[in-house]
């Protein structure tokens, strides 16, 4: 009886401390990006057609050979 009863008040105790923290957060509303961002999807590639990523080929080529060095 004296167990049940703690295990009662505690999960009591835990269910109105979740209730308190969630009454206290505050609700924040989503915000909306503006029209004028330059994310659109042609800057988006032409950002990406801009790197530069070297000779990749040349690159590969050094990998293979020391693979078949092996």
């Amino acid at each position: 009886m004296n167990k049940t009863f703690i295990i009662i008040l505690i999960v009591v105790v835990i269910l109105i401390g979740l209730w308190w923290w969630m009454t206290q957060r505050p609700a924040v509303a989503p915000t909306t990006q503006d029209s004028s961002n330059s994310d659109t999807t042609s800057d988006i590639n032409q950002s990406l057609e801009n790197v530069d990523l070297g000779d990749l080929d040349r690159e590969f080529q050094e990998v293979d050979s020391q693979i078949n060095q092996l």
